[in-house]
């Protein structure tokens, strides 16, 4: 059975860094934003957030192709186990979350989900997958940070996506303004009633690049016990 594990998990790729963009479909800009968040959250609190994306799990499961891939890596901090996996499987039109052991707590399968639906969908109903991308990683940010009594610099703003017109935000329905307010807050409502955008940023487009540098050394040798969700589009 190790062998057959061994064998298995071989097969998958290895880390490039935290974003691993192996379906090439995250333009430059965005990838450089997502790594600016992700750094950020690393520095502050010692978590892992990392990023793949694929052209296909081949036929696997997404979830287990996640889980699987975790374990290969091992993201977050050995014995701390705070590590997040998004992967994104391009041509098979599906994504997962996967949370390790640590952070099970603050993001359970149903916050994990809700992520994926209420703020990665959309963008990537519209194509925009480094956009999806970024709302998703912001998204985990800030409740991370909230967590370790941290909150992210704001340098980095998501991305809006368009609502069809008339019909404002009645269009994102009672539960996700519920969730949204759950996570940001009061200050996320007087955006939604401008029909703005999901989530509390204001303007268009993100912003600078953010301060936080540092090189990528590996994941930490975390360990996930399968908690997550996601989905197709």
């Amino acid at each position: 059975m190790g062998i057959i594990i061994y064998i298995l998990l071989s097969s998958y790729p290895s880390p490039v860094g935290y974003v691993n963009d192996f379906a090439n479909c995250i333009p430059a800009e965005y990838e450089q934003k997502i790594t600016s968040v992700i750094q950020e959250v690393k520095q502050k609190t010692g978590a892992e957030i990392a990023v793949v994306t694929v052209p296909t799990t081949g036929g696997e499961d997404i979830s287990m192709y996640s889980v699987n891939l975790y374990t290969k890596w091992g993201i977050g901090e050995r014995g701390e186990d705070n590590g997040v996996l998004i992967v994104v499987a391009l041509n098979d039109k599906k994504t997962w979350i996967t949370t390790g052991y640590g952070l099970e707590g603050i993001i359970p399968d149903a916050t994990a989900g809700d992520i994926w639906r209420n703020v990665m969908r959309p963008l990537f109903k519209e194509g925009n997958y480094g956009g999806g991308i970024l709302n998703g990683v912001i998204t985990i940010a800030e409740i991370i940070l909230k967590e370790y009594g941290e909150t992210l610099s704001g340098e980095v703003k998501p991305v809006q996506y368009k609502q069809e017109r008339g019909r404002g935000c009645g269009a994102l329905g009672l539960p996700i303004l519920f969730f949204l307010f759950i996570v940001f807050g009061w200050r996320i409502i007087p955006f939604l009633l401008l029909g703005r955008a999901v989530g509390y940023w204001s303007g268009g487009s993100f912003g600078g690049s953010g301060g936080f540098g540092g090189g990528f050394g590996g994941f930490g040798g975390g360990a996930t016990g399968g908690g997550g969700a996601g989905g197709g589009w």
